[in-house]
């Protein structure tokens, strides 16, 4: 059943080794954990989202580390991100889980912070 979500915590950037690109991250990250890439995954990228949908969130080539997160009661849509001093990201988001997922309400409140940082807003 869809119902309205609000979701307020801190998001860090993960950062890949040396020469490290985002499939190789998640293919060490999965197997340093017991996991894999299952036959109807067409990459470790795809077995990583699947396997960590709550923990991890991928925005194009980047992985947001989300686990302090808490959610809360309320009913409008909010997509907020502000970076702090330490590097990691305050967010706040609300959303119709019917309507778009997780992933999608994060990615649009990085992607939004991306871009007031390259206007010079934020």
């Amino acid at each position: 059943m869809s119902e309205w979500e609000h979701l307020k915590g801190v998001a860090k950037l993960v950062k890949f080794e040396d020469g490290e690109n985002i499939e190789a991250f998640c293919k060490r990250y999965l197997e340093e954990c017991g996991r894999g890439k299952r036959e109807y995954h067409d990459s470790y990228k795809e077995a990583f989202e699947d396997e960590y949908c709550y923990e991890f969130v991928v925005v194009d080539d980047e992985i947001y580390d989300v686990r302090a997160v808490v959610e809360y009661e309320d009913n409008s849509d909010i997509s907020k991100a502000e970076r702090n001093d330490d590097g990691s990201i305050d967010i706040e988001l609300k959303f119709y889980n019917g309507g778009i997922p997780f992933r999608a309400a994060f990615a649009d409140a990085i992607r939004e912070l991306k871009s007031k940082s390259e206007s010079g807003v934020a």
